[in-house]
């Protein structure tokens, strides 16, 4: 398990593709979740978060490969330092955290938004 600081602009979109290995050999990820879970705390209790995103591993689960999105609106929240986990959790309701750290969310300059897009 590694401690890894993520920094993201507050409303900017990020996409974590992440590959799982045991013994060099790809996790077959069929019927697992990863979730991510970004608190004020660890004290916290999860309906306290201000992230919390779940992804079903459906494509190709055998190659451990699983790929996390965070919309614009999942990260639009107040900047400062929070702390995050990734966890696997298996067909079976057991898990793993496999990532810990610092979620560090930097205040942006541009707020508005552009309908449609981009050219």
């Amino acid at each position: 398990m590694s401690n890894t600081t993520i920094q993201l602009i507050r409303g900017d979109y990020k996409a974590f593709n992440l590959t799982f290995t045991q013994n060099g050999v790809p996790l077959d990820l069929t019927d697992y979740v990863l979730m991510f879970t970004a608190k004020e705390s660890t004290a916290d209790d999860d309906d306290e978060a201000v992230i919390l995103k779940d992804v079903e591993v459906t494509t190709n689960p055998e190659l451990g490969i699983v790929l996390l999105e965070l919309e614009a609106e999942d990260t639009d929240i107040e900047p400062g330092t929070y702390v995050y986990d990734f966890q696997l959790v298996d067909g079976d309701g057991k898990p793993t955290t496999v990532m810990m750290g610092t979620l560090e969310i930097a205040a942006d300059v541009t707020r508005r938004v552009i309908e449609g897009e981009l050219s």
